[in-house]
């Protein structure tokens, strides 16, 4: 009887412990599987939008962001970021700040404290100024968000990012036969 009660006592502390470490809680962020880089030509003390990011809830329970950060930033400031409706489809892309801004800027919401509901996909902009002489690069945005128990957990972005004087081409080595 006592081996029966310590079989079932290490049985349940595994599934307590893989509840603790997994959180079972459904809480899944996507952002995509095409993985590359977004290259826009600037300067130092430009300022640029980079809206390629897609961030879709694919859980069953709403997810509180937390913040987000640039992982491998080499000479990139975050001005601003928000989350904004896809519209027709469509991400915002990239461009001069704010004369490209997407046209739903104005309800853009605030990344830390954001809620993104289950089955929800928005667009991840991020407005970034280059404080580089001549290349700024990023490997990509971390979103950061609040798991079970309070732990924090993130999903990395596709994309990295790249502000250049040299232009795009040249940082990238392309010629015009390779494009």
């Amino acid at each position: 009887m006592r081996s029966k009660i310590g079989i079932v006592a290490v049985l349940l502390s595994v599934l307590f412990t893989l509840f603790l470490v997994r959180g079972w809680d459904s809480l899944s962020l996507y952002t995509g599987t095409t993985y590359g880089t977004s290259c826009v030509p600037g300067n130092q003390g430009e300022v640029k939008m980079y809206g390629d990011t897609l961030v879709e809830n694919e859980g069953s329970r709403a997810v509180r962001l937390s913040g987000i950060s640039l992982e491998g930033n080499e000479g990139f400031r975050i001005i601003d970021a928000g989350l904004v409706p896809i519209i027709d489809q469509n991400l915002a892309g990239f461009g001069s700040w704010p004369e490209h801004s997407p046209e739903n800027w104005t309800d853009k919401v605030e990344v830390e404290d954001a809620v993104i509901e289950p089955g929800e996909k928005l667009n991840l902009v991020l407005v970034l100024e280059s404080k580089a002489q001549e290349v700024a690069t990023s490997e990509h945005v971390r979103i950061h968000y609040k798991g079970s128990f309070g732990r924090t957990l993130h999903v990395d972005g596709v994309s990295g990012y790249v502000m250049t004087s040299i232009g795009c081409d040249e940082y990238f080595g392309w010629d015009d036969d390779e494009q």
